[in-house]
């Protein structure tokens, strides 16, 4: 029983120390293509990245194939290649690639085909590799060194041995070409091309690379040997399990500090001179690899030998499915402590935390207060709190275990520590602040369960329940849940905007203040069912799904602008999250728990978005057939042959567009968008397919745009072209219609000829009908005139007769009333008379000169009444016309007003005066003023109208439509009279 108990004892201390000796660091992506995804032959000799982006394999029997992230397009015998076994490629620089057979001779491939080979002779009939120099020169050996010049060989002398044990290689360095060959290294001056001097060594070499100013050299068993200025020394690379001699085959410099090395039995990288076998353990299987090389996303590719090709992809994930406890398919809580170990919370095993190459396992046995482990986390002494299904647990750096006995066999739900503040979060038993001395429950029985909680920027707490929110507004708590769509919050972050955000399995949902704002699928996300929630450093927040990771990008209004989405094509392998199973670390990667075991994000990598991604068009068809020749137009051809324009007849209007990125991170989640300027009103939508189809396009002019969607960094691609217009009708012809021109020219001409020959005739014609018709009208307005003439002049006698016999019965009569009476009726009479003598004297019968007409008419009045002659007249008179209807009223009127001053108003005034005034405006305004120095107007005769002559006057003025009036303001009358006069 003693020793049973030893061994159980010996057993748990090793269980607890160390679980799994030799346990491995994060695995990188490795992605592999061979025959079944389209590689031509599965050995492949040499691998090469072009300018173009593309990835060239030189395979042993499949020709050379070129690779864009999705397919792979072949050349061999069949298509014009020299011979199917390729040993090397490289390119020159007009982008052409050369690559040579092992017989048969150097083929060169441009704008997609094999444009030329260069034959072996019987003295040059092997050659194994090809390199450019610094000047652009290619440099070809086999069993002769030389270079090409204008597409011809031309050769140096060597002391390049036969027979070869090691088949001889070519490298490059600055000034110097490195040939190695069995155990000697030859170098050649770059630019006087000769040979500069040999050094044997006592191994067979493989290749040679300067690298850090020391000579690294490849060798046929012994690995690396590193010749640093004479002095040789052995680069001490591990063994491998099955092979104990290491064949170096490929060097390849990633920077000043890190060196890649191929082999026949794996791969290994010198880093800061840190020895790393990327060996079966590490995620690489110990192939037999050949060469190696970059791509521009920063992938490191491998050719293999029987395994066709090996990638390292660079994706922002690696993960640890071979690393013992981390690997667990129901990990939740992780957190990486002080000392760089990551602690993972298991549901089911308790704690494991890994420290370099060993893993501790944390369970009951050691004191956990339960093996079901879903929160961790670490607080400012080193401690790390546990949250298990049956209590809490505190565990110290050397991994001493303390229970929190206020807690035990409570369900913990969340934890947050805040400087020495410890919340923590249960199932039905509320909320705790937990001290070293005690555990104070916090909001009484107002939260029994609590499972996620956070510090809003005011430094208040946030508790989320299962029936919604908890949170202070207004110096008070309150549950809120206005328009949220599930009540159970599993998760709680801010943003940085200082907005609050929650999770729950329905959506994430945003606090405004007032009520929740949910996002969903319809809003972008992959799925609604929200495990994980929180905000990074870089202001992301990232949202964990059962069907992987979002990263939401927010505006300054917290508004979601973009979402980016991480699936296992984006290198997320687990897909599927662990509730809360995150851990942010301060350099910005992120720990992230899946059914597939821990990930790790680091941003560094994470390409998708800053990538200038190369875009092709591959190929144009017209009615789904290749594009005839001759209607490729332009100088700028991209290495499929496709022109910068293109030039179409009219009917030829049906226009497919073969289209692709380069793209090795996540070839198969390319999406494309693409634009026909012409036509299009903007991009098209996204799309993963690789043509755009485009049928009854109009005659005009197009530019057809394509590019990666999403990529603010991608190339565009673009191709112009034309559709001509179709030939006019002949009716539409430039000749036609000049033709008609000139015959509408001279019709017109013609026409307007006789029309105006025909007007002339017929204004010939009415001016002297005019003329005939003239004349007789003035004989009878002659006519008129003087018969209405004659007709005033008997008018003016008979009125004179009337004057006459008032005159003489005024002899008859000693009544000087009566007198009185006849003289006035006199003087009305003769103001009448004097109207139709005017007419008599006049041409026109319609109307008076009315100044000559005033002025004589004033001057007989005082001639009547002033036998002394001695009153004076001032007259300001318009020479305006009158017509005759208005005259007569305004002629009795002056009379009336003219008389009432000679014979009332200046008797006994010494130097009388009668002043009067007729002004007459453009459209017909009359203003009629008399007035006399005289006494006055008595205005109870002028407004009772006590006398025949104010009578007269004011009814003669109604005639006129017009209005009069008397002022006395100096003591003298002023008459004032105002009518509109019929022009």
């Amino acid at each position: 029983m003693k020793i049973y108990a030893f061994i159980s004892s010996l057993f748990l201390t090793l269980m607890f120390v160390i679980v799994c000796l030799g346990l491995q660091a994060q695995e990188a992506n490795i992605v592999q293509y061979s025959i079944s995804q389209g590689l031509p032959q599965s050995q492949v000799n040499k691998i090469f990245f072009d300018s173009r982006g593309m990835l060239w394999s030189a395979t042993s029997g499949g020709g050379i194939s070129s690779f864009d992230g999705l397919n792979f397009t072949t050349f061999n015998e069949s298509n014009g290649l020299a011979g199917n076994i390729v040993l090397d490629i490289e390119e020159d620089n007009d982008g052409r690639i050369i690559c040579v057979s092992s017989w048969g001779g150097i083929s060169f491939i441009e704008n997609n085909n094999v444009v030329k080979i260069i034959k072996f002779t019987d003295d040059f009939n092997l050659v194994n590799a090809i390199e450019k120099d610094a000047y652009g020169r290619i440099w070809v050996v086999g069993n002769k060194v030389g270079y090409l010049e204008n597409d011809e060989l031309k050769f140096i002398d060597t002391d390049l041995t036969l027979p070869f044990v090691n088949k001889p290689n070519i490298r490059t360095f600055s000034d110097e070409i490195y040939v190695t060959t069995n155990n000697k290294l030859i170098i050649i001056d770059a630019i006087s091309l000769v040979e500069k001097r040999v050094k044997t060594y006592p191994y067979n070499l493989n290749l040679a690379i300067n690298f850090n100013d020391k000579l690294y050299l490849g060798t046929e068993k012994n690995g690396v040997i590193i010749d640093d200025n004479g002095t040789t020394n052995q680069c001490i690379l591990p063994k491998s399990k099955v092979k104990s001699e290491i064949d170096v085959t490929d060097f390849l410099v990633e920077n000043s500090s890190k060196l890649w090395i191929t082999t026949k039995s794996g791969v290994y990288n010198i880093d800061n001179d840190i020895v790393n076998y990327y060996s079966e353990d590490k995620g690489i299987a110990e192939y037999e690899l050949t060469s190696a090389c970059f791509d521009a996303q920063g992938n490191v590719w491998f050719g293999s030998s029987g395994e066709g090709l090996i990638s390292i992809v660079n994706t922002p994930f690696s993960f640890y499915s071979k690393t013992y406890g981390l690997n667990k398919s129901d990990n939740y809580g992780i957190l990486e402590d002080e000392k760089g170990r990551i602690w993972v919370a298991n549901n089911e095993e308790g704690i494991f935390v890994k420290d370099n190459n060993v893993t501790h396992h944390l369970t009951t046995k050691n004191g956990l207060a339960s093996n079901s482990v879903r929160i961790l986390k670490s607080d400012n002494n080193g401690n790390v709190w546990a949250g298990t299904k049956e209590g809490l647990s505190v565990i110290s750096e050397d991994f001493k275990i303390r229970n929190i006995d206020s807690f035990s066999g409570v369900s913990i739900k969340s934890i947050l520590i805040n400087d020495e503040e410890v919340y923590v979060g249960t199932q039905s038993k509320g909320i705790w602040l937990v001290s070293q001395n005690n555990s104070v429950r916090l909001f009484s029985t107002k939260i029994k369960n609590a499972y996620s909680l956070a510090l809003d920027p005011n430094h208040n707490i946030v508790i989320g329940t299962n029936n919604g929110c908890f949170i202070k507004s207004n110096g008070e708590y309150s549950l809120r849940t206005e328009a949220i769509k599930n009540t159970f919050i599993s998760n709680i972050t801010f943003d940085r905007n200082g907005n609050l955000w929650v999770g729950t399995d329905r959506s994430i949902s945003r606090w405004d203040g007032d009520h929740f704002v949910n996002y969903d699928i319809s809003d972008g996300l992959t799925s609604d069912l929200v495990y994980i929630l929180f905000s990074d450093h870089e202001g992301f927040l990232w949202v964990g799904t059962n069907k992987g990771l979002d990263r939401v990008s927010i505006d300054a209004n917290s508004e979601i602008s973009k979402i980016k989405h991480y699936g296992y094509e984006e290198g997320f392998k687990g897909v599927e999250v662990n509730s809360k199973g995150y851990y942010l670390k301060d350099n910005g990667e992120i720990f992230f728990s899946t059914v597939q075991g821990l990930h790790k994000y680091n941003p560094i990598y994470d390409y998708n978005y800053s990538y200038n991604t190369p875009v092709y068009i591959s190929d144009i068809k017209l009615f789904l057939e290749p594009v005839d020749e001759l209607k490729l137009t332009g100088e700028i051809r991209n290495w499929f042959g496709i022109p910068s324009s293109l030039i179409l007849e009219t009917n030829e209007n049906h226009l497919t567009f073969d289209f692709f990125a380069v793209d090795y991170l996540n070839p198969n989640g390319v999406t494309y968008t693409y634009f026909l300027e012409g036509f299009d009103k903007q991009w098209s939508p996204p799309t993963s397919s690789r043509y755009a189809v485009y049928s009854n396009l109009p005659p005009g002019s197009y530019k057809f745009n394509v590019k990666q969607y999403g990529n603010d960094f991608s190339q565009v691609a673009s191709l112009n072209f034309r559709i001509k217009k179709p030939p006019p009708p002949f009716y539409r012809t430039f000749w036609f219609l000049l033709i008609c021109l000139i015959l509408f020219i001279v019709v017109v001409y013609y026409f307007t000829e006789y029309r105006t020959a025909k007007l002339k005739s017929q204004q010939a014609f009415l001016e002297a009908k005019i003329e005939e018709r003239t004349q007789l009208i003035k004989e009878s307005e002659m006519e008129k005139t003087v018969l209405l003439q004659e007709v005033h002049h008997r008018v003016k006698n008979n009125l004179q007769i009337i004057i006459s016999l008032f005159r003489l019965q005024t002899h008859f009569t000693d009544n000087e009333e009566a007198i009185d009476l006849f003289k006035n009726s006199q003087n009305r009479i003769r103001s009448m008379s004097k109207i139709h003598e005017k007419l008599y004297e006049t041409k026109d019968l319609s109307k008076v000169e009315i100044k000559t007409y005033v002025e004589e008419l004033v001057s007989d009045l005082v001639t009547s009444y002033d036998i002394n002659n001695s009153v004076s007249i001032k007259s300001n008179i318009q020479n305006c016309f009158i017509n005759l209807t208005e005259l007569t009223p305004l002629a009795l009127i002056i009379n009336e007003m003219i008389t009432n001053s000679l014979k009332y108003g200046l008797k006994e005034i010494e130097n009388p005066e009668i002043f009067i005034s007729l002004k007459q405006s453009v459209v017909g305004d009359t203003v009629l003023i008399v007035s006399d120095n005289g006494k006055g107007f008595d205005e109870s005769i002028w407004n009772n109208h006590h006398t025949m002559g104010v009578e007269l006057i004011k009814t003669l003025t109604e005639q006129l439509d017009g209005t009069i009036e008397l002022t006395q303001d100096s003591g003298h009358p002023v008459y004032t009279l105002k009518f509109k006069a019929t022009l």
